[in-house]
């Protein structure tokens, strides 16, 4: 489906962005956009990934990007997999993704052999 031309530039900067609060930002005004149908669902899926925030969030978009198969949200979860793995806890040295990597990992298997 077509993406409406009023979130074409949001869309852009969340799918192709380098920083994150950028994406999260542009995620947030597609999400916001109505009416979310006329929203290709696959778009709307990422948008739900980059605004996700702690383990329950972040597991719940991964888990629905699974679901849907769609190749097209493939580069999402990859760039989500390579975020770093230190920045929370103690002195920042824990993993602050690490409580979704499994679930991510196992996401970008399953669409990839689709």
């Amino acid at each position: 489906s077509v993406i409406p031309d009023e979130i074409e530039e949001e869309v852009e900067t969340m799918m192709n962005g380098n920083r994150l609060y950028k994406r999260r930002d542009a995620a947030g005004k597609i999400l916001a956009y109505e009416p979310s149908k006329s929203v290709p669902p696959y778009i709307l899926n990422i948008a739900q990934l980059e605004v996700a925030r702690g383990c329950r969030e972040l597991r719940a978009a991964i888990t629905e990007l699974e679901q849907a198969g769609d190749e097209r949200t493939l580069e999402a979860l990859r760039r989500v997999a390579r975020r770093r793995t230190t920045g929370c806890g103690f002195l920042g040295l824990r993993d602050c993704y690490g409580c979704v990597r499994p679930a991510l990992a196992r996401a970008i298997r399953s669409i990839a052999k689709r």
